[in-house]
């Protein structure tokens, strides 16, 4: 399996993604939709898969902003996603963020 790069459009202020490659995709989490994040809470789904991602170490308060759609902020030393086996058997994917 593999996460694949979406493709994106520069002709906004902000890049906004134009369309997303499907094939092969196992995992799709997008901070900015809301059936993959409904803006609060501890669980970011997987909207391709239904697989589900855990926060640990963070909370919905102080590491989501709904600036340019929604994103996470991660302080890079303790916080992070579980997945889980959400790719369990892919040995070779793409993370695009």
């Amino acid at each position: 399996g593999r996460i694949t790069s979406p493709q994106r459009s520069a002709t906004h202020e902000f890049e906004s993604f134009t369309s997303i490659v499907t094939d092969g995709l196992v995992l799709c989490l997008d901070a900015a939709n809301i059936r993959s994040y409904p803006k609060s809470g501890t669980t970011w789904i997987d909207i391709v898969g239904g697989n589900q991602a855990a926060m640990s170490n963070m909370n919905s308060v102080s590491n989501f902003s709904t600036g340019n759609g929604g994103y996470f902020i991660l302080d890079g030393t303790n916080e992070y996603f579980n997945l889980g086996s959400a790719l369990t058997g892919s040995s070779d994917f793409t993370l695009n963020g």
